[in-house]
């Protein structure tokens, strides 16, 4: 069932109702079933500190990249496994916690579905869960296990196991973190000496322009000097604390931890607080014939971010606050700006969320080789957000609630003889969703309190008609949908060889919606021919499958749309070298899906915009993956231990239909996606004789002179780059001596390009602030030989092509050093120093090349319009194993 009702204010209210028939669906509790013996999985072995669990995964793994978009304490992340492979959808991959699957990206198709008015992207969901709560984080990225999981992992799934109990007496853990932060890499905006100086420059260039000098020298010009960044940041802290207490007998074990996180970002008024609780119960009983527990995870948090974009280009005077703490606006002669700091208070985004996970599981040895698993899940999610700009003056209150019940079971048969061995599993899968969510603003906030809390239990209660006068407007939506599934996966091994084959059904979908098949070889060693060529061991892997993939448990297509499907094809080898000591993995794949739609925006005259969906007919990802694994050495107490990673990779689209705007069809054909168009320029006009040699009349010469120079018109528009790298990699070092321990994790990404809004915004100089870059390297007539277009011009510039800058980088990640010394018999405590973000190399002239305004969103990666900035983080910790 789909509820959307929408009373826009002052306007007339409507209400609709239409049934959904959505066949969606869950996850199984079996394994991946691939070939590939090395189970890629993420332990956090080398101790860095995290701050939120996608954090354990950046760097780690080829063929997955992972991006923190917005640097705010609990901010909007992405992770793509092997590329991208949805244009209007999401391209997060299914993450399943403890068993329980969830919505990261909570849009359906990037439509806002509380009205336009009102963003459509979701906080940061994994941030709610404690990263030392984990144990392993397994990601499912060949084609063959992704199968198993359905349509919803399409784009790749995330276990993540949390820690259980141990056997052997009480174990108490506890850690105690502190941390500072400050901001890194600011953009280099000017000085207040320097800007009047630069000011009274451009007026001399530019006598037409704003004249503010005679302002600023004046002797009644009482203002200070501000550097407004800086008053909008502070130094960050972050305090963590966790208590956690296991153990167990042979026939029951238990994990039961606490944690509490108090985090203050470096813009002032933000920051991040969660508390979280978790249970975990084992038991076996019949020598482990009969196996059930439960998992059980409940976490608050408190999210508030703000936006410090109102301070780049804000004139460096002040004073920021009067002496009796209130705040004014900066006037200079004729010229008003608003306070710079109140527009960051306006920004404010306030989010407060409350999440359950808990899974009940059964296990049953019927007879030899035959197993019935069952269970059962329950993730709860409420989101309560607060914004005060959206629907300014009034500001906007929402709830968002998601509530999940899944239920699985599988029945698994295996048989083994000689050196053969076969196994068999089927199971049933059902799934029940149901989103509710609202938003409500006017000039009775009692009213909009009470509307918001009825509306949460399905209740809306009358409100003020449109025509009273009395300003209320709300959104409200309702979705429900389930999902009945069937899964079955066979594999066979015998002589080296080894055979896996996974099916699915997932809802409505027509026959098994997923099909995956994967086969490998061990090399055998005849005469030692490997041997003595340094291999110790080779096996070769072949993986294909075929998968119906959706974006969302509600939407499962687009209507009138061909079926989108997706092909997954890789060849791989996994290869020991030096006795063992050295492991690599190889692996090329190939990523096709066919009908992919978008979103496409038209703006009709004399109406409103006018959205409807685009075909693509091809999108494709094509990369090699080499992974790296080793222990350098050990010698006595001294122990050294590399792991590397590496990801080449083209995403592209083959035939991109109108995807990339008006240019030539044969310039669009097979580009990368992310790829931004604009006409080639040759630089700028310099001279007065090359306008007027190219045919312009001389009235247009004031105009030109110093602009772009463009060859050609939009319509011949060229590819000038792409938001997406095609290279990214990972490198992590572990070294202990005795009781010391280092940890170092390094990663890099190169190749895209980031389109730097902000920095463009500055560029003019007008009535505002302005760069260091812009100011040096700009056209002038002092200056005619400079080919970057001039300022004190009141017009963007156009053209990307200005501020597309390179951004690639390599980032010292995380670095830390500890020291464990013992406590008693057998128990320890260790003391720790650690580092995030310490360096970061990059030609790349904004805040961080990983920043992204719209967050997960495809269509709008890469554009920096000033997001809230990361941090460089230094910790102090203990840890006690008791």
């Amino acid at each position: 069932m789909f509820i959307f009702t929408q009373n826009p204010l002052q306007a007339q209210s409507a209400d609709s109702l239409k049934a959904d028939s959505s066949k969606n669906v869950s996850f199984p509790i079996l394994s991946g079933n691939s070939a590939w013996t090395g189970r890629r999985v993420i332990r956090n072995e080398q101790k860095l500190v995290a701050a939120t669990p996608e954090q354990l995964m950046a760097g780690q793994m080829a063929g997955v990249r992972v991006v923190e978009t917005n640097g705010a304490p609990g901010g909007v992340f992405s992770v793509q496994v092997r590329g991208v492979a949805a244009l209007a959808s999401s391209n997060e991959p299914l993450y399943i916690v403890d068993g329980v699957p969830l919505n990261v990206f909570n849009t359906d198709y990037g439509i806002s579905e509380l009205g336009r008015n009102y963003p459509s992207g979701a906080p940061n969901v994994l941030s709610i869960i404690n990263p030392s709560d984990i144990e392993s984080i397994e990601i499912i990225k060949n084609g063959s296990a992704i199968a198993m999981y359905g349509s919803r992992a399409g784009n790749g799934a995330v276990l993540i196991r949390t820690k259980r109990g141990r056997t052997n007496g009480l174990h108490v853990d506890f850690e105690s973190t502190a941390s500072i932060q400050r901001k890194k890499h600011a953009p280099e905006i000017l000085s207040t000496e320097d800007f009047k100086a630069h000011q009274k420059r451009l007026e001399s260039l530019y006598p037409k322009q704003a004249q503010l000098t005679q302002y600023i020298e004046d002797p009644s010009f009482s203002y200070k000097n501000v550097n407004w960044i800086d008053e909008a940041t502070q130094t960050g802290t972050a305090f963590r604390q966790q208590l956690g207490i296991s153990g167990g007998l042979d026939f029951v074990k238990f994990s039961v931890q606490g944690n509490i996180s108090d985090q203050k970002g470096v813009v002032k008024n933000s920051g991040y607080d969660r508390k979280s609780v978790r249970l975990n119960l084992d038991f076996n009983f019949f020598k482990n014939r009969l196996r059930f527990g439960t998992s059980t995870y409940y976490a608050k948090a408190k999210m508030d971010v703000r936006s410090i974009q109102a301070t780049y280009d804000a004139m460096p005077f002040g004073p920021a606050d009067n002496a009796d703490g209130s705040r004014g606006d900066i006037k200079i002669g004729p010229w008003t700006r608003e306070n710079p700091l109140d527009l960051v208070d306006l920004s404010a985004d306030r989010t407060d969320v409350r999440q359950l996970f808990t899974t009940q599981y059964l296990e049953v040895g019927i007879v030899k080789g035959l197993t019935l698993k069952a269970q059962y899940g329950i993730s709860d999610n409420k989101q309560d957000r607060i914004n005060p700009r959206i629907n300014y003056p009034y500001g906007t209150f929402a709830f968002l609630d998601h509530d999940q019940r899944t239920l699985d079971a599988v029945l698994n048969y295996r048989y083994a003889w000689k050196n053969n061995a076969w196994t068999i599993s089927g199971g049933y899968a059902e799934a029940k969703f149901d989103k509710t969510g609202g938003e409500a603003h006017g000039t009775n906030q009692d009213l909009v309190n009470r509307w918001l809390e009825e509306a949460r239990d399905h209740n809306l209660i009358p409100v003020p008609d449109p025509g009273s006068g009395i300003p209320f407007a709300y959104s409200y939506i309702r979705r429900r949908a389930d999902s009945k599934s069937f899964f079955a996966q066979t594999s066979f091994s015998t002589g080296g060889w080894d055979f896996h084959v996974n099916a699915r059904k997932d809802g409505s979908v027509e026959s098994f919606g997923s099909v995956g098949g994967s086969v490998g070889w061990q090399v055998p060693d005849k005469g030692g021919r490997l041997t003595k060529i340094g291999i110790s061991s080779l096996r070769l892997v072949a993986d294909y499958a075929h998968v119906a993939p959706i974006s969302s448990v509600f939407i499962n297509s687009i209507s009138g749309a061909a079926k989108l499907t997706r092909n997954m094809m890789s060849l791989g080898s996994e290869i020991g070298l030096l006795h063992g000591k050295l492991h690599l993995e190889l692996d090329i794949f190939n990523q096709i899906t066919n009908n992919q739609a978008y979103l496409h925006r038209l703006m009709v005259p004399g109406r409103d915009e006018l959205i409807n969906y685009e075909v693509v007919k091809v999108l494709y990802s094509r990369g090699i993956e080499l992974s790296a694994t080793g222990e350098m050495l050990r010698k006595k107490d001294l122990i050294w231990k590399v792991s590397g990673n590496v990801t080449a990779m083209a995403n592209r689209i083959r035939q991109p239909s109108d995807y990339f705007g008006i240019a030539q069809d044969e310039d669009k054909m097979n580009q990368p996606l992310g790829s931004w168009f604009a006409p080639p320029i040759a630089g700028v006009w310099n001279t007065e004789q090359e306008i007027l040699d190219a045919g312009y009349p001389e009235s247009r010469v004031v105009e030109l002179l110093g602009t772009s120079r463009e060859t050609a018109d939009v319509t011949n528009s060229k590819q000038i780059g792409s938001a997406f790298p095609n290279v990214f990699w990972g490198l992590s070092s572990t070294l202990e001596y005795k009781r010391f321990d280092i940890s170092v994790l390094i990663r890099g990404e190169h190749g895209q390009k980031i389109y730097n809004v902000a920095d463009e915004i500055l560029h003019s100089g007008i009535v505002s602030n302005t760069t260091y870059y812009a100011a040096e390297n700009a056209w002038a007539p002092d200056r005619p030989d400079n080919n970057f277009p001039r300022q004190a011009a009141s017009f963007m510039l156009g053209n990307k092509y200005w501020y597309l800058q390179k951004g690639g980088f390599v980032r010292l990640q995380n670095l830390s050093i500890g020291y464990t010394f013992p406590v008693l018999k057998e128990k320890n405590a260790r003391v720790f120093l650690s580092g995030q973000n310490l360096i970061l190399l990059t030609k790349y002239k904004g805040w961080d090349p990983e920043v992204s305004h719209y967050g997960q969103s495809i269509q709008q990666r890469g554009y920096d319009y000033g997001a809230y900035p990361r941090a460089m983080s230094l910790s102090l910790g203990v840890q006690l194993h008791l």
